[in-house]
C-alpha cells in the first residue's frame, strides 16, 4: 500500500483506481481526499470528502476532513457546522471535532459554547490527542479572571504538548497568569 510507504501520488493513483470500481465506496472516497489534502490539493480533496458523503452521509471522517479545510479557510460557520455534524454522529471518537466546534465558536464570539466545547473534548479526550483545547480553554479562563483555572489548563497543554511550536508563549502566558493565581490567593 502507497500510503504507508507514504507515496502519496501512487496512493493517489490507487485511490483513484478503487473509487473508479467502487463509486460508492466512502472509505476509499475518504482516503483519497485525505491524500489530496496532504498533497495540498483542497478542492480535490473537498470533492472527495463529498463524493465520500454522498456514498455515505452517516461516515463520520469526511465531515472532519471538511472541517478542517473551512477552519484554514477561516470559513467558521461551516466548521461549526461540520463539527457539530461529527458530534452528533459520533461523540466519543473524535476529539477533534470538539476543538473545531470550540474554535469556531471563540471565532463567532459565542464563548460560551466554545468553553462547553472545550470541556466536553477535554473530557473524552483521554490520550491527549488535542492538547490544544486546554490552550484554549485556559485563555478562555484567563479572560474570565478565573486565573487557576487557566492555570491548571495551560499546564496540561505544556505537559501534553511540550514540543509545539507555540510552547513558548504558552510558558510566558502561564507565568503571568500564575502571578496572577498568586496575588488572588490570601
Amino acid at each position: 500500500n502507497s500510503l504507508k510507504k507514504n507515496k502519496l501520488p501512487d496512493a493517489q493513483k490507487e485511490l483513484e483506481t478503487a473509487v473508479s470500481l467502487h463509486p460508492k465506496f466512502a472509505e476509499a472516497w475518504y482516503e483519497l481526499g485525505r491524500v489530496q489534502a496532504m498533497q495540498n490539493s483542497i478542492d480535490g480533496a473537498k470533492e472527495s470528502y463529498g463524493k465520500a458523503l454522498e456514498a455515505d452521509e452517516k461516515y463520520v471522517r469526511p465531515y472532519l476532513g471538511l472541517a478542517v479545510i473551512e477552519a484554514q479557510k477561516q470559513k467558521w460557520v461551516e466548521v461549526k457546522q461540520l463539527s457539530e455534524k461529527v458530534i452528533k454522529l459520533n461523540r466519543y471518537d473524535f476529539p477533534a471535532a470538539f476543538f473545531y466546534a470550540a474554535v469556531a465558536n471563540f471565532n463567532l464570539r459565542d464563548v460560551e459554547s466554545s468553553e462547553k466545547q472545550c470541556r466536553s473534548g477535554i473530557e473524552i479526550d483521554q490520550y491527549h490527542t488535542m492538547p490544544k483545547m486546554s490552550h484554549l480553554l485556559g485563555m478562555i479562563l484567563a479572560d474570565k479572571q478565573d486565573y487557576k483555572g487557566a492555570s491548571e489548563q495551560l499546564s496540561a497543554y505544556w505537559k501534553f504538548a511540550a514540543k509545539a511550536n507555540d510552547i513558548e508563549q504558552v510558558k510566558l502566558e502561564l507565568t503571568e497568569i500564575n502571578g496572577k493565581v498568586a496575588q488572588v490567593v490570601p
